[in-house]
């Protein structure tokens, strides 16, 4: 039996980083299908893109044309391409903003499968007002076409899922099933991307993301969500694991995964890459 940590660095605004899990998500389907025995621990981790952004602030399809300046169409073109076997219709439509509070709740999604001692034994799974009008860019294009892969991480940057449990668990989370792509955090990352980058929902947007949150069970009330929403805790959380991301782990831009704390694999890829890896790393 082997053991695989996959820590997914990623955007809740980043189209890339949509079809990259449904990349993952297929190829550890299929890996459970050869290995039925070996287990998986799925972490979503933070990366904002635009820490300074605002909410609801922007036009999205006019903040994706100014990313991608005069290639935007042609980019905008393949993305839908690339995104289309996997079953994803992107759309440009309504407006976009901060992704930060996002974050925070698949932070509080992992949290919840952690406390409730989400078993990763698996069986086989199938995937399934004035403000600016566009988004504040980075210095770098933060979220490139399918890249190289595998890239060897110094040892130091091994890092187990944290030990400690939340401090306040929300004792009407039920646990997630067995199977990790049914996990509550994977489960709610693509809610959340569905609804920002297919369904044209505003992910900056509370009227958008508290119902996903309740219907995800991450807490019991409205009122519990928006507490937990302002609290300082969960935005010092998010802050401290992007900049961990970009300085300790290195990542420079997503989608980006690590896999076992060591091997990196950078850009949205297909499936066979993952499944290559993983079966390089059951020999180890």
């Amino acid at each position: 039996m082997a053991k695989f940590k996959v820590d997914i660095y990623a955007d809740t605004v980043c189209p890339w980083c949509y079809i990259n899990k449904k990349s993952i998500d297929a190829a550890i389907a299929k890996h459970q299908t050869l290995y039925p025995e070996d287990e998986f621990d799925l972490v979503w981790r933070p990366y904002l893109l635009y820490p300074n952004a605002k909410v609801s602030a922007y036009n999205k399809k006019d903040s994706f044309l100014l990313k991608f300046g005069p290639d935007a169409p042609t980019i905008l073109e393949r993305v839908q391409r690339v995104g289309a076997p996997y079953g994803v219709n992107f759309t440009w439509e309504g407006r976009t903003g901060s992704s930060r509070d996002s974050h925070k709740l698949i932070l509080l999604a992992a949290d919840q499968d952690a406390s409730s001692s989400f078993s990763t034994t698996t069986t086989t799974a199938t995937s399934t007002s004035s403000s600016p009008s566009t988004l504040p860019l980075p210095e770098n294009d933060p979220s490139p076409p399918p890249g190289p892969c595998a890239r060897p991480l110094p040892p130091s940057v091994l890092d187990p899922r944290p030990e400690t449990t939340p401090s306040h668990p929300h004792p009407l989370a039920t646990p997630s099933p067995r199977n990790p792509l049914l996990s509550k955090q994977n489960s709610l990352t693509e809610a959340l991307l569905s609804g920002a980058l297919s369904h044209n929902q505003d992910i900056s947007s509370r009227s958008f993301l508290i119902p996903v949150a309740l219907a995800h069970g991450l807490a019991a009330s409205e009122e519990e969500i928006v507490r937990y929403l302002d609290s300082e805790e969960a935005n010092a959380r998010v802050d401290a694991e992007t900049a961990r991301a970009r300085g300790e782990i290195g990542v420079a831009a997503v989608p980006s995964v690590v896999v076992n704390g060591r091997y990196r694999v950078g850009g949205m890829q297909e499936p066979g890459v993952f499944l290559g890896l993983f079966e390089r790393l059951r020999g180890r």
